[in-house]
């Protein structure tokens, strides 16, 4: 009787299944640290599109402000609407919050979207330093606006700030 022993070159089922382990944790730590940058990518990204539209919003509504002149801005609504005059015109340019948006109203009955994600608008005559809503005399009218925004489950918030001189 011959006995022949045969070393047979494949691996054990204990040392596969130590493997696929070791495999298994290494793919799962590489798709953490994937989704973690993933998570900062869309994150950054909607924070500066938050930015852009907050700019947006505030420079629009400077712009036009600086053409207006003292005597000329009426606030109202606790400070949540600005309406205003600019050169001869005869129809008011009004700002507004309506949701979560910013309304320019011009002519009457004419909208347009001017920011987004808006969380709180307030305007205020500046008299000597001092906010206040009667812009009768004022030089200066401050734009305070809040915007929130929610990304992969991570809130965005940014508010801006802006004083305005009016035209004499």
């Amino acid at each position: 009787m011959r006995q022949s022993k045969i070393k047979n070159p494949a691996f054990t089922l204990v040392e596969v299944m130590i493997a696929v382990a070791i495999f298994t944790g290494i793919m799962v730590s590489l798709f953490s640290v994937l989704e973690i940058g993933r998570g900062s990518y869309y994150g950054e990204i909607a924070l500066m599109d938050l930015q852009q539209s907050a700019r947006r919003a505030v420079d629009g509504i400077v712009r036009e402000l600086r053409n207006s002149r003292q005597g000329n801005v009426s606030i109202t609504g606790a400070g949540g609407r600005i309406s205003f005059f600019i050169n001869a015109s005869a129809n008011p340019i009004s700002y507004y919050q309506n949701g979560t948006r910013l309304v320019r109203e011009h002519p009457a009955g004419v909208f347009l979207t001017a920011g987004t994600a808006l969380n709180n608008v307030s305007f205020c005559c500046i008299h000597g330093g001092a906010c206040d809503l009667d812009c009768a005399s004022a030089p200066a009218v401050q734009v305070n606006l809040s915007f929130n925004k929610t990304v992969l489950r991570r809130p965005l918030s940014l508010t801006v700030k802006d004083r305005v001189r009016l035209r004499n």
